[in-house]
């Protein structure tokens, strides 16, 4: 083999592993790859859906089983969970009402913590 035309199939080679590195650390930090599309923590799921049930729905605690976070499905039945069922991650309920006043904005006025 000639040296001349050992240096570019070198570099060809340097360039597709550089490339390929570069795809598997964007792929790292894009979401939607691996299975992360939309996964938020219990937390931020809890605070959109008081969120919504205060400022939708008035804080009925009838809508508490409506609402439905997108992009939160602990459960991991390709179905995104209810405001209730992330109270029921987050604390002990057992009823929508309980549920409800959970939420900061809508708790009721004798409720201290």
């Amino acid at each position: 083999m000639r040296k001349g035309v050992s240096l570019p199939i070198n570099m060809i080679i340097i360039m597709i592993i550089a490339v390929l590195a570069l795809l598997v650390i964007i792929a790292f930090f894009m979401p939607g790859w691996f299975g992360q599309t939309g996964s938020i923590d219990v937390e931020t799921a809890f605070n959109r859906g008081c969120n919504t049930l205060a400022t939708l729905r008035g804080c009925d605690a009838d809508a508490v089983e409506d609402i439905i976070i997108p992009g939160f499905d602990h459960d991991r039945n390709n179905e995104d969970d209810s405001l209730l069922e992330v109270c029921q991650l987050k604390a002990v309920v057992s009823s929508n009402e309980d549920c409800a006043h959970l939420c900061p904005q809508c708790r009721p006025l004798n409720m201290t913590r």
